[in-house]
């Protein structure tokens, strides 16, 4: 394993798509108004408003922003303008009063993401991926950017069909372990429905690419429909949000594993995509419609009262969701969606960036309007914690024998904690050409058998026959007559569990306690991979290590060990892309390497 938008129907079209596909049951209406009060959220006080593509942060805390200039009605690509710009923020910590920022590039046709490596700047653009020369006073900011590796163009044996490759184009590139990563787009007609041939042999790939470009574009992974953003987890697992449509019921949030595919694929009678005969990764969690429309870039939070969780925007709503996720084994995760944040005003959050020293994050918004970026300029904001003011909540979620425990932020009320005080429902995603379809409804609400509660009354377990998990299995959750111990109501009563895995771990009404888990070895920079004369491996780890050399779809080519620094070779291949995986004390690193 790699440690690593969504166009919107025609309002009549989507209502029809809804009535046609959707049951009411499974919908919830976003709580747009209803702000986390353990959160601070701020507007930054920029002269101007802007449709924010990116944020990223140098080392001595200054906030490197790009922006687009116009809002993308068809998915085309505009001209060149020269609002759509990088600008240097400084001042934004403290009380903003000293914010200033200046320009150090522009005329983009319309970036979509910024990375910084070592402070050195990057930008993902429409037609590529681009360095930013200086940061200081470019005379020239038109010309401040010098083109790193483009995004593919026209092949041999494929339609590159004018509209067709509308969001084929990468979303938020990160690094690590020596190379950039970004999720690019797949082939979707103009309108975002699948009745299209594949336009590329990258068409809706994981990519990576090295920072001077040298050795192109390389595919991980695929089945992408179209990716508005990653982020980087634990050890380097990448993590990416796909949007509805055909082929893809809901939005999703989904971990990146070399091999494998999400889903997204052409129609019959259409040249198919390179990745639908890859092995199927289902999502760790499915983004309810009607929570998520048009899912934006997520972030993963290694610090403060949520760490280890994620939180994803959607850019046609004012506010913010969080996944939890419930480990079953190494790379095998069930995902809990709860509502996490509103407090945006009428600014859809499309970018999200922590702030690698402070306790605080940046939302870049703009208006709910569909497709990204659109409608008008808006806000971006700080947004800091304060856990004095943690509200009373559902936390996590996990699968157990016979059922599905709850994790609450505070004790209970024993008194509300007894099966009327729930409600459950369940679902499955069914894939189909049909554009945000189709769910299939398994039943009406159902009042759990029985519920169980932990000593420190803060775990609950939901007993039930129907709690088994299944591949794409949703489950919704309403907690409207749980209390607190003081008698408060909860933050938030409805929560979603994307139940693909079944644990064997029985629920243990005994407090919980949960030993802090031993750091896992950071594998990324252990290997130095040559290809100059077939593939050559040094390996730079003094403890105990398995090396193997994969195919694509994962089958074993070879495998060898070691204990020592050393070097190794292996057979060359015809099968072109390969993955390097190393294994040490617990922790995993995958790499593709070509021959």
């Amino acid at each position: 394993m790699i440690r690593f938008a969504n166009w919107r129907l025609p309002s009549a079209l989507a209502g029809l798509a809804s009535l046609c596909c959707l049951p009411a049951a499974a919908q919830s209406p976003w709580p747009q108004d209803t702000k986390n009060p353990s959160l601070v959220i701020e507007a930054i006080p920029f002269p101007a408003n802007y449709m924010n593509m990116g944020a990223a942060f140098l080392s001595d805390g200054r906030m490197v922003v790009t922006n687009a200039a116009e809002e993308t009605t068809n998915g085309e690509i505009p001209g060149t303008n020269a609002n759509s710009l990088v600008t240097i923020v400084s001042g934004i910590s403290g009380d903003m009063s000293a914010l200033a920022s200046k320009k150090i590039a522009d005329m983009f046709h319309q970036p979509s993401g910024v990375t910084v490596v070592e402070d050195k700047v990057y930008v993902a653009e429409r037609d590529g991926f681009y360095r930013i020369n200086t940061l200081d006073n470019p005379a020239n900011t038109g010309a401040n950017k010098t083109k790193v590796i483009g995004w593919p163009t026209p092949e041999a044996g494929f339609q590159w069909v004018n509209g067709e490759q509308w969001h084929q184009w990468v979303m938020t590139p990160m690094y690590y372990g020596g190379k950039f990563y970004g999720p690019y787009g797949g082939t979707t007609q103009p309108g975002g429905r699948a009745g299209a041939s594949a336009t590329t042999s990258f068409s809706g790939a994981f990519l990576s690419w090295a920072p001077d470009g040298a050795g192109g574009l390389t595919k991980v992974a695929g089945g992408l429909r179209q990716p508005n953003g990653m982020t980087l987890g634990a050890n380097g697992q990448m993590f990416v949000t796909d949007n509805q449509g055909g082929w893809l019921p809901a939005c999703s949030f989904q971990l990146i594993k070399p091999g494998k595919t999400y889903g997204y694929k052409q129609m019959s009678g259409f040249k198919a995509n390179w990745a639908e005969t890859l092995p199927y990764e289902p999502p760790i969690a499915w983004l309810v419609d009607g929570v998520h429309q048009s899912a934006s870039q997520p972030m993963y939070l290694d610090r403060g009262p949520y760490a280890g969780d994620f939180i994803i925007g959607d850019v046609n709503a004012p506010g913010l969701s969080r996944v939890n996720m419930d480990k079953i084994a190494e790379g095998t995760y069930n995902g809990g969606l709860f509502f996490f944040t509103g407090g945006f005003a009428t600014g859809a959050v499309n970018r999200l960036t922590l702030n690698p020293k402070e306790d605080w994050f940046v939302a870049g918004t703009f208006l709910a309007q569909g497709d990204w970026p659109s409608g008008a300029a808006k806000p971006m904001y700080r947004v800091k914690f304060s856990a004095a003011n943690l509200p009373f909540e559902m936390r996590e979620i996990h699968s157990r024998q016979g059922g599905v425990e709850i994790v609450f932020s505070q004790p209970l009320d024993p008194a509300s904690a007894v099966p009327a005080s729930f409600s459950l429902q369940q679902w499955h995603y069914n894939r189909t050409v049909e554009y945000g379809c189709c769910i299939d409804q398994k039943g009406n609400p159902f009042t759990p058998a029985s519920v169980k509660l932990s000593d420190d009354k803060k775990r609950l377990f939901i007993g039930s026959t129907d709690l088994a998990a299944a591949s794409e299995r949703e489950l919704k959750i309403t907690a409207a007559g749980i209390k607190s111990a003081g008698g408060g109501p909860l933050f938030q009563t409805t929560a979603y569990f994307t139940h693909n895995y079944q644990s064997t771990t029985a629920f243990d009404a005994a407090v919980a306690v949960r030993p802090a888990a031993a750091a896992l070895p950071d594998l990324s920079g252990a290997l130095r991979v040559s290809t100059a004369a077939g593939l050559r491996v040094h390996v730079s780890l003094d403890g105990a290590y398995r090396l193997s050399l994969l195919a694509l779809d994962g089958k074993l080519l070879s495998a060898q060990s070691g204990r020592a620094p050393r070097d190794f070779a292996f057979p060359a291949s015809a099968h072109g892309l390969r993955l390097l995986r190393i294994e040490s004390a617990g922790a995993v690193f995958t790499r593709p390497v070509p021959d």
